[in-house]
Order: C-alpha cells, then structure tokens, then sequence
C-alpha cells in the first residue's frame, strides 16, 4: 500500500500486509476485533509465515496498530487511493451472451474514424466529437 501512515516507531510488517491478514483473521473467525487479532496471530505464526514468506511477529498485530490503519482509511483519499491501487490489475469478465447492448453515444475509441465503417464521428452525449464512436447498423 503506498502512502501508508507509518512513522519511526512502526516496524516489521507494512500496513498493506499487517491489513491483509487482519482481513484473513475476521474471515476465518468471522469477527472483526481489534483486540483479539494479536492472540489469534501469535497461535497461527507459523502458517503464516509460511504463506506470506514474511517475517511476522505478532507484536506486529497490536489494537493499536490495526486502529492507525482503520484511522488511515477512513479518510476518503486514502480509502479511494488505497481501492484504485488494489483494483488496478481487476477486469470484470462476464458470460457471453447472444445480444451486445451499447449507448453508442458514450462508448468511444481511439481508432481511427471511417464515413462508413463500424466507427464514425457523430454527435455525442460526453461533449467529446474528436473521438469515433461505434456506429450501429
């Protein structure tokens, strides 16, 4: 995670990892204390040591630090930082399907405009006639 809050006295795992696997405590116990996650830690060290290849210490788990990571990102910057860096490698895929709707005035390309081919400079709803958009037949 870039931009993390940490200072001189924050040490050992970065918040984009102590995070990850703050989220691996509450989803295998289903619960979201603070207080509980550096016992939970200190009895699962070695897996998860062996999962992350880290080096882990369950100092590393205190409530103290999960709350400067909730405090973090709960600043709308930093949340919407923090949501673009994890969902920059994300594409949605969906099933095919027989029919493709498309707003043809919104969805455009950079391709090259034809008077009569499939892309064509037309009027547009996003104010932008420098760039072709798919003409529907």
């Amino acid at each position: 995670m870039r931009n993390e809050p940490t200072h001189g006295n924050w040490d050992g795992l970065s918040l984009g990892w102590t995070a990850t696997i703050w989220l691996v405590y509450i989803l295998s116990l289903a619960s979201h204390r603070l207080n509980h996650v550096q016992d939970w830690v200190a009895q699962h060290l070695e897996t998860l040591k062996a999962c992350t290849g880290l080096s882990i210490r369950d100092l590393n788990f205190a409530d103290d630090r999960i709350s400067a990571i909730l405090r973090h990102l709960n600043e709308v910057t930093n949340w919407e930082a923090y949501e673009q860096e994890q969902g920059r490698h994300l594409i949605r895929v969906y099933e095919p399907s027989e029919q493709v709707r498309l707003d043809t005035t919104t969805s455009s390309t950079h391709q090259a405009p034809t008077l009569d081919g499939l892309f064509r400079l037309g009027p547009r709803s996003d104010h932008r006639p420098d760039l072709a958009q798919v003409h529907a037949r």
